[in-house]
């Protein structure tokens, strides 16, 4: 009997160290992901003309917006690898064409290598998040900016598009706009095709693309001449709909 547990016990251990030499090492590499604000062609640039909207010049003043649940997938989205779970890209910086054109940069240095055909992420604050307020959180994290927060709606604003439009043709711009969204049903889920590399060798890049025009010059897009005030339960229904617009504006290479 005591030969037969000795014998066992060898056994065990011998498939053991088996297993443990056939463990791999998962090899990692940076990914740079930029992320740009367009109007068509054009990097925006705040407070200069970037178009022209129902026959009025148009500028931007302020542009950001939140991303939750950042991933890369394999096999039509059924392998997932995240990135990151929470981010604010804020376009405040885009004050001169140069700034705007370098976009704005998230890194990480911890990605898989391997083939992916897939980026997934959702275009504002996931539910768990959300179920939170700045005050969860440390200053330097993404959702501890009080800022970015609706006390009345116990809700992130997940996006703030804010302009003016020059109604007179004087150069004054007399039209604001201020579009903010937010609340959980205002989450949208963007999925975009991609076809990259992630090797050892060299560090890979993601370009990422916000095309105000598909926003405001689509055939369904919200006018701000008609609805210049998105942060009201009043505006939900206009505000879900910017949401939708949103959802479709992004583009990557």
């Amino acid at each position: 009997m005591n030969k037969l547990l000795v014998f066992l016990l060898c056994t065990v251990i011998f498939t053991a160290c088996k297993d443990d030499e056939k463990t791999e090492i998962t090899e990692k590499s940076s990914l740079s992901i930029n992320f740009y604000a367009k109007m068509g062609d054009k990097s925006i640039v705040l407070e200069e003309t970037i178009g022209v909207l129902n026959g009025n010049n148009l500028r931007f003043s302020k542009l950001g917006f939140f991303i939750s649940d950042f991933s890369l997938t394999t096999n039509n989205g059924a392998n997932v690898t995240d990135i990151f779970d929470l981010n604010h890209i804020d376009f405040s910086n885009n004050k001169t064409l140069a700034l705007a054109e370098q976009g704005v940069t998230i890194n990480n240095d911890q990605i898989p290598v391997g083939n992916y055909t897939g980026i997934k992420f959702s275009f504002g604050v996931n539910s768990d998040f959300n179920a939170q307020a700045p005050s969860d959180f440390a200053a330097t994290h993404p959702a501890g900016n009080s800022d970015l927060y609706w006390n009345a709606w116990e809700s992130y604003i997940f996006s703030t598009t804010e302009g003016r439009l020059d109604t007179q043709g004087d150069d004054n711009f007399d039209k604001l706009f201020v579009w903010h969204t937010g609340s959980n049903d205002a989450l949208r889920i963007v999925n975009l095709p991609i076809d990259i590399e992630i090797s050892q060798d060299e560090d890979a890049t993601i370009d990422i693309t916000l095309d105000l025009e598909t926003l405001l010059l689509s055939e369904d897009s919200v006018n701000p001449l008609e609805v210049d005030q998105l942060h009201t339960a009043e505006s939900l229904s206009s505000m879900l709909m910017v949401s939708d617009l949103y959802q479709r504006s992004f583009s990557v290479k």
